[in-house]
């Protein structure tokens, strides 16, 4: 049975670890809203220069092209198991996809505190040359804040420095508890600690899951 799962964790949460896990293990295709906004936008459909328009000026990309953007992928993806990951953030674009007949199977949510978030995000280091990601504490490069892989300089992003990742961590836990709540009443969702080790947490997935 090909299955329908939505990813919801805030920022830090590990969803992206865990979804790169049920992909290798179990040959989901994650989709993931960011890489799909992206990818619209250098293949220059009509929706992703439609989103490049309101990009450019710094607007948010408006509920409408975003929404039509995610059940165009979809649609491509009937016949196979997938893992949606960054939409739906509102009750509203929830509501679209139920009518554009999108129904889940299962949504995982990754419970984390702050405290343990701005740990894991505010030593992250970045590679800008390479991509490569590593930590201050928990993945530290063989020489201080240079790439192991390129030999490049490693940088703090804005991104994880601890007022940014409180900030987006306040906001999505806001944003994010009346979708739990939509989903609740559904009864599809599965609360798993983001907290344990990343072997306790693909297990308790996995049993979600089969």
């Amino acid at each position: 049975m090909k299955k329908k799962v939505l990813l919801l964790g805030a920022p830090g949460s590990g969803k992206g670890t865990q979804a790169k896990y049920l992909s290798s293990e179990f040959g989901y295709i994650h989709v993931s809203m960011g890489d799909l906004l992206r990818a619209e936008v250098e293949q220059k459909t009509t929706l992703g220069l439609e989103a490049k328009s309101y990009m450019d000026h710094g607007a948010l990309v408006p509920d409408i092209v975003v929404n039509n953007m995610v059940v165009k992928k979809l649609s491509e993806l009937s016949d196979v198991s997938y893992l949606l990951d960054g939409f739906p953030r509102t009750i509203p674009q929830a509501e679209f996809i139920a009518e554009k007949g999108v129904q889940f199977d299962k949504v995982i949510y990754f419970s984390i505190a702050l405290e343990t978030v701005l740990d894991r995000m505010a030593g992250r280091l970045t590679c800008k040359a390479c991509g490569a990601s590593f930590h201050a504490k928990y993945n530290q490069p063989k020489k201080d804040m240079i790439c192991d892989l390129c030999g490049e300089k490693l940088v703090i992003r804005d991104d994880d420095k601890p007022e940014t990742v409180k900030r987006r961590f306040e906001t999505y836990l806001s944003s994010t508890q009346p979708l739990l709540d939509f989903y609740k009443k559904q009864d599809l969702v599965a609360e798993i600690d983001a907290e344990q080790p990343i072997e306790s947490i693909q297990s308790q997935v996995k049993a979600q899951l089969e």
